[in-house]
């Protein structure tokens, strides 16, 4: 056992760790792309759709995921649909058309976000509040940015 510790030791410090998780961090990346997909509408039984996802057997969802709120089918039998395989049941593929849509949100956003951007979230307050302290750095900020923006200070 001791023999076995010390190997595993030896061959923990022979490892690049940062070069290795970043390895690790791109391949989860690309298996989480991997996991949406365009499927088609091969049958609707029941409660559940089933898609063609190009697997052995179709993926399976549940029919509210492709209903309106008053239950109204947004696709029908043959239709496209992009689709994320999120596990597995009774054999066949789980998917889901709303967390495909949403994971293509996030991954647009991602894509598009810049780090740069001084403005991410556009927030216009009415009053700018802010310590009291007239030495503090934020005081000063938050003076400069009502004066600038026409906005009521308060000091608290």
């Amino acid at each position: 056992m001791a023999e076995a510790k010390k190997f595993v030791h030896n061959d923990i410090d022979k490892i690049d760790l940062e070069e290795d998780f970043a390895t690790m961090f791109e391949e989860s990346l690309k298996s989480e792309e991997a996991t949406v997909c365009d499927g088609v509408i091969v049958n609707i039984k029941d409660d559940e759709v089933y898609v063609d996802v190009r697997k052995k057997s179709e993926g399976v969802m549940s029919i509210s995921e492709i209903t309106d709120e008053n239950g109204n089918l947004l696709f029908n039998i043959g239709d496209s649909i992009k689709v994320a395989v999120t596990g597995s049941r009774n054999g066949r593929p789980s998917v889901s058309h709303k967390k495909a849509l949403r994971k293509e949100k996030v991954k647009a956003f991602i894509d598009n976000f810049n780090e740069d951007a001084e403005n991410i979230f556009d927030v216009k307050p009415e009053i700018i509040a802010c310590d009291l302290h007239p030495d503090y750095m934020s005081t000063e900020y938050a003076k400069e940015r009502a004066r600038r923006e026409g906005r009521a200070r308060c000091l608290v």
